[in-house]
């Protein structure tokens, strides 16, 4: 996240989607990334910071969902995993991300939430080709 301020103006200006709930076993979003991922910092419910990746998307249906990815969590892995299974170098705009709530864990202590697996699968953007048209002349 910068520091520059017009460059935070910017970043933050848009419209953003909701945030896609993965409230149950089998919940899944598939969409098309509508613009580059941005790393937004939040507040913890412990009082500190942390930074994560917000992914936004839009569905096949016009609906758009913002997935968050915070570090070091399942829901990030799958994904990292997904790019790398592509060959890609990372998520880019134009990109095809699915996320799948694949099942629950044990928590990790009595009261907490218990910890949830996700699948992912990720289709990078196509290259863009040349048009024979862009070379007359040469």
């Amino acid at each position: 996240m910068s520091d520059d301020p017009n460059q935070f103006l910017e970043e933050n200006a848009g419209d953003f989607a909701p945030g896609f709930k993965f409230a149950t076993v089998g919940a899944s979003v598939t969409g098309t990334l509508t613009r580059h991922p941005n790393v937004v910092e939040t507040d913890d419910l412990g009082g500190g910071r942390s930074k994560k990746l917000v992914v936004d998307i839009e569905d096949g249906n016009g609906e758009r969902w913002a997935i968050w990815l915070p570090a070091s969590k399942a829901i990030t892995k799958a994904v990292a995993s997904a790019v790398k299974a592509a060959g890609a170098a990372g998520l880019a705009e134009g990109g095809t991300l699915t996320v799948t709530h694949t099942g629950v864990g044990e928590p990790s202590q009595p009261g907490y939430n218990p910890p949830k697996f996700f699948e992912a699968t990720y289709q990078p953007p196509a290259a863009p080709t040349a048009n024979v048209d862009d070379f007359a002349g040469f």
